[in-house]
């Protein structure tokens, strides 16, 4: 903290910045919303959900690159959820 000048240790979870140097992301109990939110930033699209239930679905596990729609098939298998795309927009639906 430059105002206090204290240092403060925080665990950090080393797979995070292992996957990242391979050019993957990896994903601890993390909430599709935040995921959606690192993709976007990432693949320049904006993501909605159409769905309330969606954003708190949660993931665990380790994404490698190769774009947006691959990154999304990836979660696919494990999250309730399918998707179209129009343009750069992508909506997230529940599956029924």
């Amino acid at each position: 903290n430059k105002a206090t000048h204290k240092i403060t240790a925080t665990q950090v979870h080393p797979n995070d910045y292992i996957e990242w140097t391979k050019g993957n992301m990896y994903f601890e109990k993390e909430s599709l919303e935040n995921i959606m939110k690192t993709l976007s930033r990432i693949y320049d699209v904006e993501i909605r959900f159409d769905s309330n239930k969606l954003p708190n679905e949660y993931f665990t596990g380790t994404i490698p690159g190769g774009g947006i729609q691959n990154a999304l098939n990836i979660l696919m298998l494990t999250s309730p959820f399918f998707y179209e795309m129009d343009g750069s927009v992508i909506v997230l639906k529940e599956k029924l």
